[in-house]
């Protein structure tokens, strides 16, 4: 009889996580810490590009958003832009947690999110030859969005440009840099190299004209991040520091010629949180 309640009770633990209730994203506010699938759609979404991970916004965008979803990987997305097109539906079981008060949950890899409406396009190839620009389209076919063209042409389609000279996206680039932001740490002491570097480089691509329309309709800036191979040791070079202070975050000549010989490790975008996503220099 004992081992006959062992097995019924087993089986119901299995049971139960295999039918885990399924919920809309709106709902997991009421399911904390329960293991639930969600289902939901991607409003907007980031990838980060220190933790290599990808973030999902459902419903609504940040800070509004009913869920988030945190996958460890974003080499897939990389590869496959039709995975995190906004707009697609999409269904996620684990375990609902919080991330600053609102609904999260983590998962490992993409495999572990099913996209209910996939839009199919072509795959990006990971082994483009340096001569081939088959997956870059010109700034005309995005109806003169900024946004669309660096995020389609550069964070896609990165694999072309990674173990190459900033250079070789300048050259490649159809609009103006307008300003950058440099990522400067400063040494927690004199013997901390590590910590005193220039990792990456934030670009901006508005003008105070457009500057303007896109704080006025809560839109994205059109932006670009780039991340070093190796990262400037400012122990040793303090020209970064210096350009920042004499043009005050301002592209020009002699940015591009410093920071344009760094080469690319990675290509990103993160989606700002902030109500003026514009640098104090820059405004």
């Amino acid at each position: 009889m004992r081992w006959v309640v062992l097995f019924v009770f087993c089986v119901f633990i299995c049971l139960s996580d295999v039918l885990a209730q399924v919920i809309n994203a709106g709902e997991a506010v009421k399911h904390i810490g329960e293991i639930v699938t969600v289902q939901g759609e991607v409003f907007n979404f980031e990838l980060t590009n220190r933790g290599k991970t990808t973030v999902l916004y459902l419903t609504k965008d940040f800070p509004h958003e009913d869920m988030t979803i945190f996958i460890e990987d974003n080499s897939t997305i990389i590869n496959h832009p039709e995975f995190i097109i906004n707009g697609n539906k999409v269904s996620v079981k684990g375990v609902v947690t919080t991330f600053r008060n609102k609904p999260a949950i983590k998962v490992k890899e993409w495999k572990d999110v099913k996209i209910e409406t996939p839009i199919k396009v072509e795959a990006l190839s990971k082994n483009i030859k340096e001569t081939d620009q088959q997956n870059y389209k010109p700034f005309s076919k995005f109806s003169n969005n900024k946004f669309n063209y660096l995020l389609d042409n550069f964070v896609f389609n990165q694999a072309y440009y990674k173990g190459k000279e900033l250079n070789v996206l300048f050259r490649q680039l159809e609009i103006p840099v307008i300003g950058y932001i440099p990522a400067l740490y400063e040494p927690a002491s004199e013997t901390t190299v590590k910590e005193s570097e220039c990792p990456d480089i934030t670009l901006y691509f508005c003008t105070e004209q457009e500057k303007d329309k896109i704080l006025l309709n809560k839109n994205e800036p059109p932006l670009l991040g780039v991340s070093f191979k190796t990262p400037i040791l400012r122990s040793h070079n303090d020209i970064p520091l210096m350009l920042l202070k004499k043009y005050h975050m301002k592209y020009n000549d002699a940015v591009r010629e410093y920071y344009g010989t760094q080469i690319i490790d990675s290509i990103w975008y993160v989606h700002y949180h902030f109500s003026n996503p514009f640098p104090p220099y820059y405004n």
